[in-house]
C-alpha cells in the first residue's frame, strides 16, 4: 500500500488516500512496537509533503492520533509508564476483531505533530484559513489533554485560545462576512465545549484560560 501511494502523482487522489491509510494504520493489530511507529512516521511524512498548506495542516494533525491510543474505556491499565517522555504501553488487549498485541501511546510524537501542523497553519495567512485551522488544531489539544496526554498541557491550550482571540479581533472589515461569522460560531462552540469540560473535572481545566 506504501508503495502504491508513493506512485501516486495526482495531490488530489493523494489527499483521499491519506485519510484511510492514517486509519487503518492506527486501527492495526499485531506489529511491534518499533514497526508500528515506523509506520507513522512514514504516514505522517506523506501528510507533510502534500502540494496545499491547508491540506498539509489537516493531515499532520490528524497523524496526532497514530501516536496515542485512547485507552480511557478500555479495562486494564498501561503495563509500562515512562513519565518522561508522557508514553506506555499496554499489552494484552482484546477487541472485537480479535487480539490486538500492543497499544502505547507516544505523548511527546503526538505533541510534535499538533506543533508542526500549527507552524504550518501560521504560514497560510495569505489564504485567510489560518484561523479555521487553529480551531480545529485546538480541538485536537483538547482531545488529547482530555485524554490525559500530559505533554499537551493547560499552557499549551490556554496560548492558543490567546492566539485565537488574537486573530480573530484582528479581522478587519474587508473579511468577508459569512467566513467571519462561520469562524466565530465555530470558535464559540469549541470554547462552549471546553466550559462543559471544565464543569465536569474543574480541577483539570482550572489552569486554562478561557
Amino acid at each position: 500500500a506504501f508503495t502504491l501511494y508513493e506512485e501516486v502523482a495526482d495531490t488530489k487522489t493523494q489527499l483521499r488516500l491519506l485519510p484511510l491509510m492514517i486509519g487503518t494504520v492506527q486501527k492495526t493489530c499485531g506489529f511491534g512496537q518499533d514497526n508500528y511507529e515506523t509506520l507513522c512516521t512514514k504516514v505522517t511524512q506523506y501528510a507533510a509533503r502534500l502540494l496545499k498548506k491547508p491540506d498539509q495542516c489537516k493531515m499532520v494533525y490528524s497523524c496526532s492520533h497514530l501516536f496515542w491510543d485512547d485507552v480511557t474505556d478500555l479495562p486494564k491499565k498501561p503495563q509500562k509508564i515512562d513519565s518522561s517522555s508522557g508514553s506506555f504501553t499496554l499489552a494484552g488487549l482484546t477487541g472485537g476483531g480479535g487480539d490486538k498485541t500492543d497499544v502505547f501511546g507516544d505523548g511527546k510524537r503526538s505533541l510534535e505533530c499538533l506543533q508542526k501542523s500549527l507552524r504550518i497553519a501560521d504560514a497560510c495567512v495569505a489564504s485567510s484559513s489560518h484561523v479555521s485551522l487553529f480551531i480545529e488544531i485546538l480541538n485536537r489539544y483538547i482531545f488529547f489533554f482530555d485524554k490525559g496526554c500530559e505533554k499537551v498541557t493547560a499552557q499549551y491550550v490556554s496560548g492558543l485560545i490567546a492566539l485565537i482571540n488574537e486573530h480573530l479581533g484582528q479581522m478587519d472589515e474587508d473579511f468577508d462576512p459569512n467566513i467571519k461569522t462561520n469562524l466565530e460560531a465555530f470558535y464559540k462552540s469549541t470554547i462552549e465545549h471546553v466550559k462543559a469540560k471544565a464543569k465536569l473535572n474543574p480541577e483539570k481545566y482550572a489552569d486554562i484560560d478561557l
